[in-house]
């Protein structure tokens, strides 16, 4: 195309972007359409593992011991294990407890976190695009998001690194594969952000530089214009 078309196209594309009630696709749109019951069916079963502790444990709950439980009771005095539980008939003993803290859940919960920052961010860009289902889309999805964080961070599970290795739940559940999938998305798509504002200053050079070009070329054009004959 001519680069004299350049500024037209320049501003029509500024003119589409100023129209807000009706915005245009973006990550964050696509995500709130696709992952909302993605979202609701994890919330019904978040994955959970029984981890093994030991603890003092009273005489009628004990269901397991280990060795080390073992060789703590062989020591206290007593013969029978009545007389080793003591008082308060409690012995040393392995208990299974919920925990919810896994590599799935960490990285829902860091999508969950993400995912919740970025449509905040787009519903500010879009101020004027209330009465739009993709706004009414986006917002949804950030409340079904904030739940997520607000289950998650009452059990206890901690938010995942951008670089971890995907695990077999990641990988093989569907919907944890989901939630991977589209947390590297956003991780993607706000690495590029970042990236575009540490060369914002080479690409407003760029931009001048273009700017000057076109200026240069219309004004040999408009000399040639007046040169020609009639």
């Amino acid at each position: 195309d001519s680069p004299h078309n350049t500024w037209g196209r320049l501003r029509e594309a500024w003119k589409r972007a100023e129209d807000e009630a009706d915005p245009k696709m973006a990550e964050i749109v696509r995500q709130a359409r696709n992952m909302q019951p993605v979202l609701r069916d994890l919330e019904k079963r978040i994955r959970r593992v029984l981890r093994r502790h030991r603890e003092m444990t009273p005489l009628d709950r004990v269901q397991e011991m280990d060795r080390t439980s073992m060789v703590w009771l062989s020591r206290q005095p007593g013969r029978t294990i009545p007389e080793r539980a003591g008082a308060s008939q409690r012995i040393l003993a392995t208990v299974r407890r919920e925990n919810f803290d896994t590599l799935e859940n960490r990285v829902l919960h860091a999508y969950a976190r993400l995912a919740t920052e970025v449509a905040r961010e787009w519903m500010r860009e879009h101020p004027h695009a209330t009465s739009s289902a993709r706004y009414g889309e986006v917002d949804a999805f950030r409340k079904s998001c904030r739940m997520v964080v607000r289950i998650l961070s009452e059990l206890d599970v901690m938010l995942a690194q951008a670089d971890v290795t995907p695990n077999y739940v990641l990988m093989q559940d569907r919907g944890y594969r989901k939630v991977y999938n589209n947390w590297l998305r956003l991780l993607m798509r706000r690495k590029i952000e970042d990236d575009l504002w540490a060369w914002q200053a080479e690409t407003w050079t760029d931009f001048a530089v273009l700017a000057i070009i076109l200026a240069i070329e219309e004004l040999e054009e408009a000399e040639l214009v007046s040169q020609s004959p009639i």
